[in-house]
């Protein structure tokens, strides 16, 4: 059954349907060293089995029509994304991560003009058959503008508000009146920075570190949305629903209108902002004292971006003339980040990066795939961000409210099971426990391992989700050492991005102003379970994204020589991983070096591939070629047939920014 596997493999990675089915047996025959007659009965076989069909002297792919359940399982309403095609003059959606399942279309008039292109469809099922309804079409698979609209529609994200939310928006004010100054303190003074993602417009929190004796008050500023966004109006409820914004590739798909996000809510440099400000004074021997929050008026000193802030501080490609005023500020801020890591040292330290894409003209091609979040400035604001939401969530229990919480669980023993196998597959004897301590042990192992990036993620991946719960007594977040005995964890500094926070802005301006938080708790509830869900639909909406993009870029790759390493091992293919063990690679076994005409065989341990004079092990460095992608699928087929370039290197592997998140498996 194994060579009948790696046939339709081949068929597929090879493009070998619908061609002469003499030139299919040839090249299948060549591929894998199997005599024309042994091909000739497997590719029997599949037809007898109903794998492939064979029409016109050339092998065709056996389509699944409604009659056939896809291999993933459908719920009615569910909405999927597929591709527009005709078949045998009826026009039908192929649909994706369902093993190419064609569904009859309930609206196919509709479509008729629209074949190739990616839609999005929503499941219905009539007399227990499965039919697709056709609720928008984009563009072709291969423009990554339209196929993250596509993705984003999926699961229920849009950069498109209604006239109602819109002009609710465009009644708030633009520029901070009298009247909104009331009550609140006044803050402009104070030189706060900020520093975001290059091009950012949603500029939605400001740091400013004031010299103590001992230490530092930190000041940390937070866009005050909820002075604009009233509950239970339509721009409120729209917020609710999303949940969160999504980013996608490059692109985001708001929970605010950009009049709104990139407007008076934004931090803009020299001009006067509303803002929710939490302070404390840090110590340099790690204390916290004095913690606060009040709402205030502020007016931002500088903006920068993380790579300008970055040269500021070390003095490169003259920066620090530029920014010469705001470069003492920004010296003592980066200074005392040190203090602050100190201060959360319990914190899991992934050094994990988020993957940046670089399109081409009219964002048509993706040129460039590389790790974000690579400078120290990133550093910089983290820790500040993780103490305002410390501060917020001391601030509630100290005046006894509840409010939405941010907890994580940690490991549970299954999944800390399966993450001791695979790192037994690796070399690494670790017994992995459920408390942080032994989690960021084991990082600090897996850093210094070739397949560092690789094993970091199967790490990361182990971990339960964190999410949000107003349940008091269970406020611990694993990830950040917090124990269900401390004050807890809130998010409370992205309420541009984010409902929860602008849901604890709510909370706070109540209760700074003496008044009992007016949201109760089983609403918080309700809440929370409603915005776990949508983080999750973002969360898979951003790696579907990165998925296709991989594709697209590997698709400019093509021919070109790269270097990885294996992570994975069967009997059909190897998975080889680039370098920094972002984007997967299927490499058939017949594409692996043959010089010698080797046989490889997958021993009993399953961590290594052995030929008569060569052998292959998890973790081993190749060199490899991309080959093929399948857009629809998400796959990428590589040929490492040269010979592989080392074993199990002990050096770290060199970072390539043209590389990418993991594939689906």
């Amino acid at each position: 059954m194994e060579l009948e596997k790696e046939i339709l493999m081949l068929l597929e990675s090879e493009k070998l349907y619908d061609k002469n089915l003499t030139v299919t047996i040839n090249k299948l025959s060549n591929l894998t060293g199997m005599k024309k007659k042994e091909i000739e009965k497997k590719l029997d076989f599949l037809v007898r089995t109903k794998k492939i069909r064979l029409e016109d002297d050339k092998i065709q792919k056996i389509v699944q029509y409604e009659t056939k359940a896809p291999t993933k399982r459908v719920e009615n309403n569910q909405k999927a994304i597929g591709t527009i095609i005709n078949q045998n003059g009826t026009i039908a959606v192929k649909l994706r991560g369902h093993n190419e399942f064609v569904c009859p279309l309930i609206n196919a008039e509709s479509a008729k003009n629209s074949v190739g292109k990616t839609c999005l469809v929503k499941i219905v099922f009539e007399d227990d058959k499965m039919k697709a309804n056709l609720e928008d079409v984009f563009g072709f698979v291969d423009d990554p503008i339209s196929e993250n609209i596509a993705i984003a529609s999926k699961y229920g994200f849009t950069n498109k508000f209604t006239d109602a939310v819109h002009n609710e928006a465009l009644q708030i004010p633009q520029e901070v009146t009298d009247k909104q100054r009331e009550g609140r303190v006044n803050l402009e003074h104070i030189p706060f920075i900020t520093i975001d993602p290059e091009g950012c417009k949603d500029k939605d929190d400001a740091v400013f570190d004031e010299p103590v004796k001992n230490g530092f008050k930190a000041y940390i500023a937070i866009a005050d949305v909820s002075s604009g966004v009233i509950p239970n109006t339509e721009l409120d409820k729209e917020a609710m629903k999303r949940g969160n914004s999504a980013y996608l590739g490059g692109g985001v798909y708001p929970m605010l209108p950009p009049e709104l996000s990139n407007g008076i809510f934004s931090l803009d440099e020299g001009k006067p902002r509303l803002a929710l400000v939490a302070s404390a004074i840090v110590t340099y021997d790690g204390k916290i004292e004095n913690p606060r929050v009040e709402y205030a008026v502020i007016n931002v000193k500088k903006s920068y971006s993380y790579p300008e802030a970055e040269k500021t501080y070390n003095n490169e490609d003259g920066f620090d003339v530029i920014n010469k005023k705001s470069k003492k500020t920004l010296d003592f801020i980066y200074k005392n980040t040190k203090t602050l890591e100190n201060v959360f040292s319990k914190m899991l330290e992934f050094d994990s990066h988020e993957p940046a894409y670089k399109f081409g003209e009219n964002g048509k091609k993706v040129e460039q795939i590389f790790l974000s979040n690579e400078e120290y400035s990133h550093k910089v604001i983290e820790t500040r961000m993780i103490l305002a939401n410390e501060i917020v969530a001391q601030f509630f229990k100290e005046r006894g409210y509840v409010g939405l919480y941010r907890t994580h669980e940690g490991i549970k023993d299954d999944k800390a099971a399966a993450l001791q196998n695979k790192l037994q597959q690796f070399g690494i004897e670790y017994t992995v426990e459920n408390n942080t301590e032994s989690i960021q042990n084991l990082i600090e192992i897996i850093k210094n391992h070739p397949a560092r990036d690789y094993l970091m993620s199967e790490t990361i991946k182990s971990l339960s989700k964190a999410g949000y719960t107003a349940t008091e007594d269970k406020v611990a977040h694993f990830g950040l050492g917090v124990t269900n005995s401390d004050s807890g964890y809130m998010h409370f500094t992205s309420p541009i991005r984010r409902y929860a926070d602008l849901i604890t802005h709510r909370l706070l301006k109540e209760i700074i102003a003496g008044k009992k938080p007016s949201i109760k708790k089983s609403t918080l509830e309700k809440v929370a379970e409603h915005l776990n869900i949508q983080e999750k639909k973002a969360d898979w909406a951003e790696r579907e994204s990165d998925e296709y993009l991989a594709c697209m870029w590997a698709e400019s790759q093509k021919g070109n020589e790269l270097e990885g390493y294996i992570s994975q091992i069967n009997d059909t293919f190897v998975k080889v991983m680039t370098a920094n063990g972002t984007v997967a690679i299927a490499v058939p076994l017949t594409r692996l070096y043959d010089a010698n005409h080797e046989e490889y065989k997958v021993s009993k341990n399953g961590i290594s591939l052995n030929g008569k004079t060569h052998k292959y092990t998890l973790g081993d460095t190749v060199k490899f070629k991309v080959v093929d992608i399948d857009l629809e699928t998400r796959m990428i087929f590589g040929d490492a047939s040269e010979e592989k370039v080392a074993e199990k290197s002990t050096t770290k592997n060199t970072q390539l920014e043209e590389e990418m998140l993991m594939i689906k498996k």
